[in-house]
């Protein structure tokens, strides 16, 4: 569990107590995870560093982009 445990909403680990409160609702219905192009963007970036420049997936480099919403260097494709 990273500092963001949930994929889709933006709720802080030090937020978890909270759940099931009227703030909490609000977080969860107002500051959903977008698929934006700045978190494409780090996602990208990491992965460049992870298979075209030999960093390991959790090296200082690659932390520094992905670390502060506990995002994973992984991209799907749609079929």
């Amino acid at each position: 569990m990273g500092g963001w445990p949930c994929p889709r909403c933006m709720v802080k680990k030090e937020d978890i107590g909270n759940l099931g409160t009227v703030a909490d609702h609000t977080v969860r219905t107002c500051d959903t995870r977008l698929d934006d192009a700045a978190r494409q963007d780090k996602v990208l970036k990491a992965r460049d560093f992870i298979y075209k420049d030999g960093y390991v997936v959790n090296s200082e480099r690659v932390e520094a982009l992905l670390k502060d919403q506990s995002l994973v260097p992984t991209v799907v494709r749609a079929r």
